[in-house]
């Protein structure tokens, strides 16, 4: 019979379970997805307390319980070890900061035992974009020896669960760092340890917490100081265009890059499907894909580019052709066809800056291929996170979108109406997927061109499956 115990969570990351061989640890915090033989940390939410559920995680297989601490918890644990004796129950005062502290433990232990590197990349827009960019590029070269965020793993859970995917087998970790409160990048950096990184841009993103994109510098900005401080010996990329990003002073290792601004130069092709890098040591590169639209993507391209050849800069032209290789992920970016209609289906995310772009960038699309306006559509969903001013933000999509004469406009969610305000007559409005959904086929009869943009929680990838 293995007793519980109530013991601090560092002493227990780095003497019991941080010191193991990498890899041969599966944890996991979803109930439902139990791994057998492996650690399960029963996490503790606003609405929820996973405790309820580790009787079925232990008939489950799971070796290793870690749950809580509360008033009479131990009794009751105290009771599993006799209904499970095989398995092992360890109480700890907080279960998050035992899976962050685990997960830096295991990661030093990583970086210990394979010589593992560590890429984090944030940013106001096009972080997974962005990393998977770099992915493919890091890939091509190393191939399984990478390991990388999946999915937008990216916040104070995601980025220990992604850690404790590493194997003695990787050398590189390419991480996403997200955050919507002040302070997350600096403790997913003490969690991650990035030895170089990569700043996307700085935009009004989750401004109901920042309150400025000021504000929203500094907490990016955090990554830039860290690998700076730590001398990381990797790469350190950022936008010399950007007007916040600019601001950072260079060290040994950044590389800035932009069409005005910049140690490396870009020139965006005529025809979009191209983008040119001007080297410092003189050498021109050209790289293409006709898998992504928009001069943002290209942008993406060249920038995640930049950080593969730095660190290959004998793979020159192996990564070239991985940039044609590229292809994006579904729902982000991605063109889709059903019914002898072309869906533009980007609804993983969505503010201000990112809408504008993929609008101006879908549209110019459509134009070079000839397609006529009264066959080009729009559905947008809500933009959340943003505060008071989010009617207004919607307001001004709303008249972007009308001034660049689409032939049909659908806005879905509660800010709706303000989108159809900015937009004016015409724009057919829904309260919710659902609502939408039953007149689907009716209302989109007559573009054969759609874009498909909101925040991740409407769920608008639904609409291209219906029947």
């Amino acid at each position: 019979m293995v007793c519980p115990q109530i013991i601090q969570h560092e002493r227990l990351a780095t003497k019991i379970f941080g010191t193991l061989p990498v890899g041969n640890l599966e944890l996991f915090t979803d109930s439902r997805a139990v791994v057998p033989g492996g650690m399960f940390v029963a996490l503790v939410g606003e609405s929820f307390d996973a405790f309820n559920f580790i009787a079925a995680v232990a008939d489950g297989g799971a070796q290793v319980i870690v749950c809580q601490n509360a008033i009479g918890r131990s009794e009751i644990v105290e009771g599993f070890t006799l209904q499970y004796p095989d398995c092992c129950f360890i109480i700890v005062e907080d279960s998050l900061k035992f899976l962050q502290q685990l997960a830096h433990a295991h990661l030093k232990n990583w970086k210990k035992s394979a010589g593992g590197k560590v890429l984090a990349i944030t940013g106001s827009n096009g972080k997974t974009t962005y990393k998977n960019m770099l992915r493919n590029f890091l890939q091509s070269v190393v191939g399984d020896q990478l390991h990388a965020t999946d999915g937008n793993f990216n916040n104070h859970i995601g980025v220990p669960l992604t850690i404790f995917g590493l194997t003695l087998d990787h050398r590189y970790l390419v991480i996403e760092l997200g955050t919507n409160h002040p302070g997350e990048i600096e403790l997913l950096c003490n969690i991650a340890m990035p030895d170089g990184g990569l700043i996307t841009n700085i935009g009004n993103a989750h401004l109901e917490f920042f309150h400025s994109e000021e504000n929203i510098f500094k907490e990016k900005s955090t990554l830039y100081h860290y690998v700076r401080e730590k001398r990381g010996e990797m790469p350190f990329i950022t936008c010399g265009d950007d007007p916040f990003l600019k601001k950072l002073s260079p060290f040994a290792g950044c590389r800035s890059w932009g069409e005005q601004n910049g140690e490396v130069r870009v020139t965006l092709g005529s025809d979009q499907q191209q983008v040119m890098l001007n080297l410092p040591d003189g050498v021109v590169v050209k790289l293409e894909n006709e898998h992504i639209i928009g001069e943002h993507n290209f942008k993406n391209l060249a920038a995640t580019f930049l950080m593969a050849v730095t660190i290959f800069p004998d793979k020159l032209e192996h990564l070239v052709q991985a940039a044609s290789d590229f292809k994006p992920t579904v729902n982000r970016s991605s063109w889709i066809e059903r019914d002898q209609r072309h869906y533009f289906l980007d609804a993983y995310n969505a503010n201000p800056a990112s809408m504008e772009i993929a609008l101006r960038s879908f549209v110019t699309h459509c134009q070079q291929k000839g397609v006529e306006m009264d066959k080009i559509g729009a559905v947008l969903g809500d933009m959340n996170e943003l505060g008071e001013g989010a009617p207004n933000f919607h307001r001004q999509i709303g008249e972007l979108l009308s001034s660049l004469g689409v032939g049909l406009a659908i806005f879905v969610g509660r800010f709706a109406p303000d989108y159809q305000q900015g937009f004016g007559d015409g724009a057919h409005i829904y309260s919710s997927v659902k609502e939408l959904a039953a007149s689907w086929h009716k209302v989109i009869c007559g573009p054969n061109y759609i874009i498909i943009k909101g925040s991740r929680s409407l769920q608008l990838e639904s609409l291209i499956d219906i029947n």
